[in-house]
């Protein structure tokens, strides 16, 4: 087991942790007395929210001879959207089930020297690093999270979320050609990439942590923005590229996308009359 799955694992279990151990101290009695008592018997509250998210999703992953040709990915901005249905089963702590989809972007960046064609271009043939995206990767997402709340002086609240996502690509593979056009018509190829967009068929997990702050409207309903984190260990868009320049040997490897990111959420929070949090 690697040293990013271990702290990650670690992690989940501090979190979790402190969750469930402040849970459980909302609910202990001491000397008679509940701990955090409330002047109302707290009644378990449903209803449902929409999240839109801008991420960061990390760069690929490339496997092979980078250096011959400056293979190289970058992180790309990438986007997701949720329908949440929230249930307080205590007060101050939600569980959150959602269902929902995403976009992911990646690129895979090349500088192939002029020289290396034959016959030789009047340039050194790039991918144009921004506009070099390859076909993004589209997911959809059913997650479950844990949710913590504190009430703010303001009257509005804090929160802490963690949880676990089950995913699945309903995406087809896809082939893609790179050809050069000279001046004259001539066309020449060297470059093809074979793309799997849905970890072969199979679904797959994501964790993920948020923490964030929630404006309660007048009367009823709320916004919120949080900071968002997700981990992917799972390499669910996984290619394989070959470039075939005629009087170059063949350069062939792999790269691969993972989907983790972090991200800015913005949800709208269907959530009734107001009410505080501690």
């Amino acid at each position: 087991m690697n040293n990013k799955k271990i702290a990650f694992r670690c992690s989940c279990i501090f979190f979790f942790g402190f969750h469930f151990s402040s849970l459980s101290l909302h609910a202990q009695n001491r000397n008679g007395k509940q701990i955090f008592a409330d002047k109302e018997p707290f009644t378990a509250n449903r209803y449902f929210s929409v999240s839109i998210i801008q991420l960061v999703a990390a760069k690929a992953s490339i496997k092979g001879n980078t250096k011959k040709y400056s293979l190289k990915s970058a992180p790309q901005l990438s986007f997701e959207a949720l329908v949440n249905y929230h249930y307080d089963f205590e007060k101050n702590y939600s569980l959150i089930f959602g269902l929902g989809g995403g976009v992911i972007g990646h690129n895979f960046d090349y500088v192939i020297p002029k020289e290396m064609f034959d016959p030789q271009t009047s340039s050194d043939i790039t991918s144009n690093t921004a506009a070099s995206r390859e076909k993004e990767l589209f997911y959809i997402k059913i997650p479950v999270e844990l949710e913590r709340m504190w009430n703010a002086n303001s009257g509005n609240y804090w929160n802490t979320n963690i949880g676990v996502s089950l995913l699945f690509s309903p995406q087809k593979n896809v082939k893609t050609e790179h050809t050069f056009i000279y001046p004259n018509g001539q066309t020449q190829d060297f470059l093809v990439i074979n793309q799997n967009n849905n970890n072969q068929g199979k679904p797959w997990l994501n964790y993920h942590a948020a923490c964030g702050y929630t404006w309660l409207f007048p009367k009823k309903n709320s916004v919120r923005v949080n900071l968002k984190l997700n981990l992917s260990f799972t390499e669910f868009g996984y290619a394989t590229y070959k470039f075939i320049l005629p009087s170059q040997p063949v350069l062939e490897g792999q790269y691969a996308v993972t989907g983790s990111y972090i991200g800015l959420s913005l949800s709208y929070i269907f959530s009734g009359p107001n009410r505080t949090h501690r």
